[in-house]
């Protein structure tokens, strides 16, 4: 009797440990730049925005409009991801200041835009 107690409440605990496991205990995964680069997981959603704008304006400000469609392709690219890009920055810098991860990625990002 005493040996089906001893698992009864082994069980039981074994459950109420279990069930109070925070469900999003899975540990967060890299993400992914324009370039394929493995970014930290860490970095807050709107600096990964941003990143992916930046990498996507130095990209389509460099191309060439070799044709009209091209040129308005180019762009709706341009206005799509390069407006308000310099203040984007500052508020995000702002925002998450004393982050040296953001500070960091977002400086990387800046680099040719400098």
């Amino acid at each position: 009797m005493t040996h089906r107690i001893v698992i009864i409440v082994t069980f039981a605990v074994s459950c109420a440990l279990i069930s109070a496991a925070p469900a999003s205990a899975a540990k967060p995964t890299p993400w992914t730049d324009n370039y394929g680069e493995a970014r930290s997981p860490t970095i807050p959603k709107d600096v990964r925005k941003f990143v992916i704008a930046a990498q996507a304006c130095a990209h389509f400000s460099g191309e060439e409009a070799f044709d009209e469609e091209r040129g308005r392709f180019l762009a709706k690219m341009i206005r799509k991801n390069c407006a308000n890009i310099e203040a984007r920055r500052e508020k995000l810098l702002t925002k998450h200041k004393g982050n040296a991860e953001v500070e960091a990625i977002i400086a990387e990002i800046w680099e040719p835009f400098a």
